[in-house]
């Protein structure tokens, strides 16, 4: 018997952790979602993309330092013999003779290039830039898509938080009820002091039914977001807020060190490499071209087979170029200062909107401790009135109103903590440090 207790005691602990382990994974971290957006959204998936067709752009780019190889041959069958002539024999005439009416003739030829004029490797270096800005440009989708991951998080967090003010209010609400209802049968009060305070009620449970839709909704979206069925929304659950935070100056960085962690000033600072690259490589088109390379013909005519091996050498100058190409780097030198003027600017609106979202995090720290001290005011508030209303030396209303400001400093509250929260991912994309 204590055996078989023993057993049964086992398997319903393993049971109760297996069942509770299915209840703990529907409610998950921003963490988890964040993975979960990474991993399936369409946005991060082509930027990945893109990253691998610019490394074949580079691979391709790579070739051109190996020599170029080309093949030809022909075969061919004339009416008549190209060579038509005849031999003067003495006494007897001329000798008619007829040669070459079909051949065949092969070439294989390969040429290395010695001097391009720095174009290889310009290419070769432009097409690494172009890796570079991929990668880059998947860091930006990637922080897109986790700051969008925020919002629809810290949107539920929000929703349930308040249908959670709301059953604590309505917890306090059906205790007046009580309270009420007892005085108006002992003849203390009238009934219309109990017809508002469920009017109060009503009230209350009308906005909770608008919250619970708005929860099914924001459900949705984050599933939406992070790649889960849509009808696997109601799966879709976060845990309630916690309001422990470290004190906001910890996150405080210099704005011209926080540059360094952008993706988009490093993109930046790409594009101004990349357009000094191009006037190289433009200036390289107008440069000597100089290769070496091998040539070798084999032909079989007159049904005799030969073939032939040169080794030779090219110079290629543009002369009647430069004229032109003296101007297109012209061009291209005017459209590096463009870039490096562009460069400047948006580094200044860089700067600007991380001032700015800092200013915006210290406002909404500010907001909170608002926010707190008016909810333990009204909260003393609600304690006075109702004591008040039992000694009955004030009306309901007064009563309900004091009810009605602490349920409004109690929204308030959230949305502080909420915003807080949303201010303080800003802060952080702004600043190049992905939460």
């Amino acid at each position: 018997m204590k055996m078989r207790r023993t057993i049964l005691f086992i398997t319903l602990l393993v049971y109760s952790g297996f069942c509770g382990d299915l209840i703990f994974a529907q409610v998950k971290t921003l963490e988890a979602y964040k993975r979960m957006a990474i991993e399936n959204s369409a946005k991060t998936k082509n930027s990945a993309l893109d990253i691998e067709a610019a490394q074949q752009q580079k691979k391709a780019a790579f070739t051109k330092y190996f020599p170029d190889i080309n093949a030809s041959g022909m075969i061919f069958k004339a009416n008549d013999p190209l060579i038509n002539t005849g031999i003067p024999i003495p006494q007897i005439g001329v000798l008619p003779i007829e040669l070459i009416d079909d051949g065949l003739i092969a070439t294989i030829t390969a040429l290395q290039p010695v001097f391009a004029g720095g174009q290889i490797i310009n290419s070769n270096k432009l097409a690494q830039l172009a890796i570079d800005a991929a990668k880059l440009q998947n860091n930006l989708s990637i922080e897109a898509v986790l700051q969008k991951t925020e919002q629809c998080y810290w949107q539920i967090v929000s929703i349930k938080e308040h249908i959670k003010s709301i059953n604590s209010i309505d917890t306090l609400l059906a205790r007046i009820h009580v309270d009420v209802k007892l005085a108006v049968e002992v003849g203390v009060v009238s009934t219309n002091d109990l017809l508002k305070v469920e009017l109060q009620q009503n009230e209350l449970a009308s906005n909770q039914l608008k919250l619970e839709n708005l929860l099914i909704l924001a459900k949705m979206e984050l599933a939406q977001h992070v790649g889960m069925p849509m009808d696997s929304a109601a799966q879709v659950d976060v845990r309630f807020f916690d309001q422990a935070r470290a004190p906001t100056t910890t996150y405080y960085i210099n704005n011209e060190e926080a540059l360094a962690y952008l993706s988009s000033y490093k993109l930046l600072e790409k594009s101004v490499e990349a357009a000094k690259t191009e006037t190289r490589l433009k200036r390289g088109e107008y440069l000597p071209k100089v290769g070496v390379g091998y040539s070798y013909t084999s032909e079989d005519m007159i049904s005799k087979r030969a073939n032939h091996g040169v080794v030779f050498a090219s110079v290629s100058i543009p002369l009647s170029g430069w004229w032109e190409g003296s101007h297109d780097i012209k061009r291209k030198k005017i459209n590096e200062r463009k870039v490096v003027h562009e460069k400047e600017y948006i580094t200044g609106q860089l700067q600007l909107k991380m001032q700015q979202a800092w200013n915006s995090l210290v406002e909404a720290e500010q907001q909170i401790y608002l926010a707190e001290s008016a909810v333990k005011q009204s909260a003393e508030n609600l304690k006075i009135n109702r004591d008040y209303y039992n000694a009955g030396t004030s009306q309901i209303s007064d009563l309900l109103d004091a009810q009605s400001l602490h349920k409004n400093n109690l929204n308030r509250l959230i949305n502080t903590q909420i915003n807080y929260k949303l201010k303080l991912s800003e802060y952080l994309f702004a600043t190049g440090r992905v939460a």
